[in-house]
């Protein structure tokens, strides 16, 4: 009987579980675990609160976020074909060092472009905050960075203490 209520819970859960993935992809792929590139849902209704962002400002940025994603979009692309490059490139335990290293080097390339366009998208949307915004704006990223590195701190105390 034990085992036949487990069996049932099992199916339950994993029928839940089934439910709740088909719901985010019913959400158009935006459920609150979805992320892009460098963005996080929702941390741009978050920031602009916390600034107090104009109207105006809330527009300019909107349209500096969807210039910049347009921008990277057919880097992306090629990143991603990169990826699946090296992956029939190294499939079945095949190794061709010459391609691997000319796919890295077409990868590093266009990781650097992303990260020019992501630096250039950052300088344009504090560039329309006032004086007292940006201060403000660099406030709040020192403390995302504190909170990063506290979470990255006891994350690795946890594995310390499982050792003793």
């Amino acid at each position: 009987m034990k085992k036949l209520t487990t069996a049932f819970i099992a199916i339950a859960l994993v029928a839940i579980g089934t439910i709740f993935v088909f719901a985010q992809k019913a959400d158009g792929g935006k459920g609150k675990f979805k992320h892009g590139f460098g963005h996080h849902r929702g941390s741009f209704g978050r920031l602009a609160k916390q600034l107090n962002l104009t109207d105006a400002q809330k527009a300019q940025m909107k349209q500096i976020r969807e210039d910049g994603k347009a921008k990277t979009q057919p880097l992306r692309e090629s990143i991603k074909s990169i990826h699946q490059q090296l992956s029939a490139a190294t499939a079945d335990g095949n190794f061709n060092e010459a391609q691997v290293q000319s796919l890295a080097a077409q990868q590093a390339n266009i990781m650097g472009q992303l990260i020019v366009e992501k630096e250039r998208t950052k300088s344009q949307i504090f560039a329309i905050l006032t004086p007292e915004q940006q201060t403000q704006a660099k406030a709040l990223k020192d403390q995302m960075k504190e909170r990063r590195k506290e979470r990255f701190q006891n994350r690795g105390s946890k594995g310390d203490t499982a050792s003793l």
